[in-house]
């Protein structure tokens, strides 16, 4: 899985950013639940423009001791200041950031296409097209990679109560190298970050499956879900395998840590698979791979069934002495089922239905 913020201009007009001023800051909603209503005026009276829910950013002006002028999703009103924390350390250009996934496309896509072009990350003469695809994923990574991320990734798993979690994509980066015989991604070779002890190839053939299994017995911080049921789906080219070979080079971190030697949890590598899933032909196979604290899988969605998230941040939690009594859990599956109906209801509301089910 690979997320890319990039950024775009503010979907408010001049006038609105004219409004604003130059002495503005930006405010994080902190309410303790729920969203917080952006008003007309400063009054609790006033007509509701939009509701903002908690964590939002937004740039503001303090009105007052109990109001700021806000701009917001390109509207501009006034919210209490009881509920909003000033972030003076950030510039506005936070606002200006999205994410891009794989399957967008645009003039976002192509600006990023030609960015990296100009860094050299693409061939002199590439044919490049304005989708996100699974090519300019590829040249991302290898951006990531010269600019330190692997190497974070890399000291942050020497860390045994951190989690390293790769899914699909980013399964396949933790791997020992990802290879591309048929040049579905214009071919070669690329090494990956070698945390986990497998080998990818790049197939014609992508697999699309509903899956459903069982975690197997983990180790690491996220031992409490061995045995837990889960659900998700597979969409991938690539294959992996695992190798016998594998070994996590630690030389150079563990220079940069000043350890002579190795941490415990890597001196013995226990290479367990990390769950056995069955899909819609109702073939059966193993899945992932869990090393340590270092976990992957090609299933999406593998947080979501009851109870997997709430384990997880318990597990993570109880490493950090944070107590979880006064935290609500909510169920993932009925809260989708919810937005379900709500789509549902908005579309019979807006479509006619008897021509839809007449086509």
């Amino acid at each position: 899985m690979l997320l890319v913020f990039f950024s775009r201009p503010l979907p408010c007009t001049p006038a609105r950013a004219e409004a604003v001023g130059a002495q503005d800051v930006i405010v994080e909603v902190c309410t303790e639940k729920g969203p917080l209503k952006l008003r007309r005026a400063p009054d609790s009276d006033a007509r509701i423009l939009a509701e903002m829910p908690r964590g939002s950013l937004a740039t503001a002006q303090k009105h007052d001791d109990r109001w700021y002028r806000l701009v917001y999703d390109g509207l501009e009103g006034y919210a209490m200041a009881e509920f909003l924390t000033p972030h003076g350390d950030l510039s506005p250009d936070v606002l200006n950031y999205h994410t891009l996934q794989n399957g967008d496309c645009g003039e976002e896509v192509t600006a990023l296409k030609q960015r990296l072009s100009e860094l050299g990350y693409y061939r002199e003469g590439s044919k490049m097209t304005n989708r996100f695809n699974d090519t300019l994923i590829q040249r991302v990574k290898m951006f990531q990679r010269q600019n330190g991320l692997e190497a974070a990734i890399k000291k942050h798993a020497q860390n045994r109560d951190a989690v390293i979690f790769g899914i699909c994509g980013g399964y396949q980066m933790l791997g020992e190298c990802i290879t591309d015989p048929y040049g579905v991604e214009e071919g070669g070779m690329l090494r990956g970050m070698e945390l986990l002890p497998m080998e990818t190839e790049m197939e014609q053939e992508k697999t699309r499956t509903q899956v459903d299994g069982t975690f197997e017995e983990l180790t690491g911080v996220l031992s409490v879900l061995s045995g837990v049921k889960l659900t998700g789906y597979e969409i991938h080219m690539g294959a992996s395998r695992r190798t016998d070979h594998a070994e996590i080079d630690m030389d150079t971190v563990m220079m940069d840590l000043g350890r002579s030697e190795k941490p415990e949890m890597l001196q013995e590598k226990r290479y367990e698979y990390l769950c056995h899933i069955t899909d819609q032909a109702e073939n059966q196979k193993a899945d992932g791979i869990c090393a340590g604290n270092v976990y992957g899988t090609y299933v999406h969605g593998v947080f979501d069934a009851d109870g997997i998230a709430a384990k997880i941040v318990e597990a993570l939690a109880t490493k950090k002495g944070i107590s979880m009594e006064a935290v609500t859990q909510q169920n993932y599956q009925e809260f989708k089922e919810t937005q379900y109906d709500k789509l549902a209801k908005t579309l019979r509301e807006y479509l006619d239905m008897d021509a839809v089910y007449g086509m």
